[in-house]
């Protein structure tokens, strides 16, 4: 499968490469696979706001817009690294089994991530500083949101 040749390359790589395939072709990797690649896309998303931050403190909103905006497009894909049968049973992960319970609520959780994500590329792209803060700090919420109610401790 090339799931499983992605996930070999490493995670990053992994995560990085399917979600520019076709989801076709992405669609018969195991429950251990998906869950490899969903921490390694979370991995990659809280890097991403790692950086995010970095920038915010050296006063660069040029590098803000061009975090922010990967991560807005990553936040689309999140429902589809978290396939039925990939909760605890499948393997060791934080996924909560309100993922599946409530999942209208999840995917608006991660669209939220998405919207607030733009919202704060586009913020940065103006170059005000306190309007970029303002907009992480939205952004922000809406990690804790998805977290608080979807996501171990």
């Amino acid at each position: 499968m090339l799931r499983t040749k992605l996930l070999a390359m490493g995670g990053a790589a992994a995560v990085a490469l399917t979600l520019m395939a076709p989801a076709d072709l992405t669609s018969a990797a195991t429950p251990a696979e998906v869950i490899a690649q969903r921490k390694a896309l979370m991995d990659l998303q809280g890097a991403t706001a790692i950086g995010i931050v970095a920038a915010m403190k050296a006063g660069d909103t040029a590098m803000v817009a061009k975090l922010a905006g990967p991560l807005s497009r990553s936040a689309g894909v999140i429902p589809s690294f978290f396939d039925k049968g990939t909760g605890s049973e499948a393997g060791k992960t934080a996924a909560l089994p309100a993922i599946w319970e409530k999942w209208d609520d999840f995917k608006a959780a991660a669209a939220k991530l998405g919207t607030e994500s733009a919202k704060l590329a586009e913020a940065a792209k103006e170059g005000n500083q306190a309007a970029v803060a303002a907009q992480f700090s939205a952004l922000a919420k809406s990690c804790d949101g998805c977290h608080e109610t979807f996501r171990a401790k």
